[in-house]
């Protein structure tokens, strides 16, 4: 998966199923937007441990066409962040 350095992120080509990005670190409050522009969905990773909407990292959340806001919000004593889809 392509490590996203940005808040705001645009996935302009999804070659394949299972194409992916994955979320930066996470700590709380943190909002990431990604734009899915291509007509494929693309798979969203957590960073590390962190779960996307109880989901783990290795498994990702599906995001079809369109934009969705990830937020991060709470960060375990073990570094792990919960992060929420919006």
């Amino acid at each position: 998966a392509t490590q996203l350095d940005s808040a705001i992120n645009t996935v302009s080509t999804v070659a394949v199923a299972g194409d992916g990005v994955r979320l930066p670190k996470g700590f709380i409050g943190l909002e990431v937007w990604i734009v899915n522009s291509d007509a494929d969905a693309c798979q969203v990773y957590g960073y590390g441990s962190d779960t996307i909407n109880s989901v783990a990292t290795a498994t990702g959340v599906s995001q079809a066409q369109g934009t969705t806001i990830y937020k991060c919000n709470s960060v375990s004593a073990a570094g792990i962040a919960n992060w929420v889809s919006k």
